[in-house]
């Protein structure tokens, strides 16, 4: 009887803890009847990115979008990486990859570094709440969207990389900037990255006192054909990373005495 138990058991425990462990990724789901831009739908871009050259100088939208984290009721705000997409209508689950090192966003994006990893975890985790304390004015003005120039901001770190400031004439380094009278979302926009970089970018220098988060990651959602997102996941299991959670370790924990048990009863029978 225990003979044929202890191997049971162990396969068993295994079998169960295996799934659990690999905890599935986090997805963020967009509604049509429940998707909204908190934001400015008149800002004019322009970029010198090769093979979208066809953005140069057009009205886009700027903001974030209503999300729905893993099947969450509450909304939270995710920003597009992907300027040269559309967001998806419908009902449509976006998957999850943690940017990292090395890894590249939109496919013109620059490559990232752990230094525009960590400026786009402390732009999304610091300006958020900036919105709705400024939700009728801006950081630096009077008038204009800090969504908007949230939004624009991390369009700068995407294609233009670090520390550089948006203005309205592309040269250089620069690959993206805005154009038009939109010069408070300008000023907004290069505020925030003072506040990531530190110094003084486009004339704005923070006097905020940004950090980086240490209990959520920056992660990357992409729906194939559609427009990718940013958004916040916490270090625990968010962000696809797939750690496992306590009871997943108590399972793989019984899984491996099992298998520990059999082999001190095998060896006691050889001897």
């Amino acid at each position: 009887m225990t003979r044929r138990f202890l191997p049971l058991l162990a396969a068993a425990a295994l079998a169960v803890a295996a799934p659990l462990a690999g905890a599935s990724a986090d997805t963020i789901n967009i509604n049509s009847g429940s998707v909204f831009l908190d934001g400015s739908t008149n800002v004019y871009v322009s970029t010198s990115i090769a093979g979208a050259a066809n953005m140069s100088g057009s009205s886009v939208n700027a903001g974030g979008f209503a999300g729905y984290l893993n099947g969450s009721p509450t909304p939270t705000y995710f920003f597009c990486d992907e300027l040269f997409q559309y967001l998806a209508t419908g009902t449509n689950t976006y998957s999850v990859g943690v940017a990292g090192n090395g890894a590249q966003l939109s496919s013109y994006a620059t490559t990232l570094t752990t230094t525009t990893v960590n400026a786009l975890e402390t732009l999304l985790v610091n300006g958020q709440p900036k919105i709705a304390s400024h939700s009728t004015g801006s950081i630096t003005g009077t008038n204009g969207q800090v969504s908007a120039a949230l939004q624009v901001a991390v369009w700068a770190i995407v294609y233009n990389g670090s520390g550089l400031a948006v203005n309205n004439a592309v040269g250089g380094a620069q690959k993206f900037s805005i154009i038009g009278s939109d010069s408070t979302v300008i000023s907004d926009a290069n505020y925030m990255l003072s506040c990531v970089f530190g110094g003084t970018i486009g004339g704005q220098n923070c006097t905020l006192g940004w950090t980086t988060s240490s209990t959520q990651d920056v992660s990357n959602y992409t729906l194939s054909g559609h427009q990718n997102l940013l958004g916040l996941t916490t270090t625990a299991g968010g962000g696809g990373q797939g750690v496992p959670e306590p009871a997943s370790m108590l399972l793989l924990g019984g899984g491996l005495a099992g298998l520990g048990a059999l082999r001190r009863f095998r060896a006691a029978r050889r001897d």
